[in-house]
């Protein structure tokens, strides 16, 4: 009889049930140096306010608030997360103010030989509102708003210079859906 030998488990295959409950945890004034790449990055988190999450094996939910710098550059993210049976929605605001384009450069020395090394400068600025919806036959995102805009951009290779400045590029109300297939 399984239900008296504990080595006969038939629930093996589900997940084991948790719970956790953080109600509100803060962290302020932490620097990060990382090494990615052979490049140096600075992650500096002025304030990091994690609050109301509750978290099982059914359902997930949480509120983030960060306020940091990325090599200087200002970085404010806002998460509402809302989850149950692995579906629902995760609404998220992001703002990135001059977002030096040289720290990028250890990452684009994959994208080029050492003789065409393509090189970048300027700063890029960030600005977004958004909500990915997960559910069982699809899932979308949905950007209310989004704004990009650069200075002083410019992007060099083999000697050839390119320079300009993106106007405010504006995007609102995009919807993109990744829909399960289905047999015809």
């Amino acid at each position: 009889d399984e239900t008296k030998d504990p080595t006969k488990n038939t629930t093996d295959n589900k997940a084991k049930d948790y719970q956790v409950s953080i109600p509100d945890l803060e962290l302020t004034n932490a620097t990060f140096n990382i090494a990615i790449k052979k490049s140096q990055q600075k992650f500096v988190i002025d304030a990091l306010n994690i609050e109301n999450v509750l978290a099982s094996a059914k359902a997930q939910q949480a509120e983030v608030a960060l306020k940091a710098l990325i090599n200087d550059a200002p970085l404010s993210l806002n998460l509402d997360v809302e989850l149950a049976n692995s579906q629902g929605e995760i609404a998220s605001e992001l703002a990135i103010t001059s977002l030096s384009l040289d720290h990028l450069q250890p990452f684009l020395s994959d994208l080029a030989s050492k003789q065409e090394q393509l090189s970048l400068q300027g700063f890029v600025n960030i600005k977004s509102k958004q909500v990915l919806t997960i559910a069982e036959s699809y899932t979308q995102l949905d950007v209310e708003a989004l704004e990009l805009s650069t200075e002083g951009f410019s992007a060099a290779q083999n000697k050839q210079n390119i320079a300009f400045n993106i106007a405010p590029l504006t995007l609102s109300d995009l919807a993109i859906s990744l829909v399960d297939e289905q047999a015809p």
